[in-house]
């Protein structure tokens, strides 16, 4: 069980590391949080916010996924 805690102790630390230095990951976790509140606000149905949450993991996890490779 150790082994899993530490796997996602290191992908968040990869998460942080790349919000620390990548300011495109920042603009896009701007985003996401502009379209939470706007999801809130409007009261979007709960499939909506199930498609909302796949889109943004989707969008993050490119942006990750490009960065990474940019830095290679």
């Amino acid at each position: 069980m150790s082994k899993l805690i530490r796997s996602f102790g290191f992908a968040f630390e990869g998460i942080h590391h790349a919000l620390r230095h990548n300011q495109n990951l920042q603009i896009h976790f701007l985003a996401v949080f502009v379209v939470i509140v706007a999801a809130w606000f409007y009261k979007v149905s709960h499939i909506e916010q199930a498609i909302l949450t796949v889109t943004i993991l989707v969008a993050l996890s490119a942006e990750m996924i490009n960065t990474s490779l940019e830095e290679m």
